[in-house]
């Protein structure tokens, strides 16, 4: 335990009762002066009042004299004064500054203060600091929990657009399968369809309206031309630029095979040679 740097001492301390009794005995400005000397002794004890040697070695009369400067007799005089004068108070050998605490603020006491006044503020400030942190882990919580939200509506949104699509899809080549069978009787039976042919019938379904594909099979099935070759097949009218060759007219039986520049009707290769076998090779010659 360190020793106090200083102790209060009342500035009206001589004109208190007590003091002016002590000071009205014999000897009492010595005495006083030795209570003076006992208050400083007691500060640097620093053991909250007590004036000893240490914690359990209290000071005998004769021992207080030589530290304090005074004969035997005069210090035990003086106790004796001290006591009665209710200045301090002996204990098991123990002397004790009475009101120590009450009128000292000394620094073993400050430091206490001081630290508890710290440790509060280091509670407060983790206290402060684990709420925040707290705070922010909830909110990155619920920010988590709010995207594990988003993506499962997201992939939800995304699973039953693909559903709906795959549902339109089906729908679309049943129609389309449909209209074909009851229609172009002429042509080749489709019984069942590949999935080559519903990626076909979704593009041609995305690009004509199925009214027209409706159009485009009556036509292919009033067209000669078309049921006379083997190359005009389901395949091939769903094809999205060959069912606008058909819905053009390009294929009815009223329209020339040749052009009036002599060369040939919109056709692709493949119709090109069933036609140039179909009029004759010399005349291609």
């Amino acid at each position: 335990m360190y020793s106090m740097k200083w102790f209060k001492s009342p500035s009206d301390k001589y004109d208190e009762p007590r003091m002016k009794m002590l000071r009205s005995l014999e000897n009492g400005n010595i005495y006083a002066l030795i209570y003076d000397m006992l208050n400083a002794l007691a500060a640097r004890c620093n053991m909250n009042g007590v004036v000893a040697i240490d914690e359990t070695t209290p000071y005998c009369a004769e021992e207080l004299g030589i530290v304090l400067g005074f004969d035997e007799a005069t210090m035990f005089d003086a106790l004796e004064s001290l006591e009665e004068c209710r200045f301090i108070e002996r204990k098991d050998g123990f002397i004790t500054i009475r009101d120590w605490e009450e009128e000292q603020f000394d620094e073993w006491k400050e430091d206490k203060v001081m630290k508890s006044i710290l440790n509060k503020k280091n509670e407060k400030k983790e206290k402060k600091q684990k709420k925040e942190k707290k705070e922010k882990e909830n909110i990155k919580q619920e920010q988590k929990q709010e995207q594990k939200q988003e993506q499962k509506q997201e992939q939800k949104q995304e699973q039953e657009q693909e559903q709906s699509t795959a549902v339109a899809v089906e729908r679309d080549c049943t129609e389309v399968q449909s209209l074909y069978s009851n229609i172009c009787r002429s042509y080749p039976k489709i019984e069942i369809l590949s999935n080559t042919q519903k990626k076909a019938i979704a593009k041609l379904v995305s690009k004509i309206p199925m009214d027209k594909i409706k159009l485009c099979f009556e036509r292919a099935e009033e067209s000669d031309y078309l049921k006379s070759n083997g190359w005009a097949t389901f395949d091939w009218l769903i094809k999205v630029e060959n069912a606008i060759k058909v819905l053009n007219g390009n294929y009815r039986n009223d329209t020339p095979i040749d052009d009036v520049d002599g060369t040939m009707t919109s056709f692709d290769t493949d119709e090109f040679i069933e036609a140039a076998l179909s009029r004759g090779y010399e005349e291609f010659n």
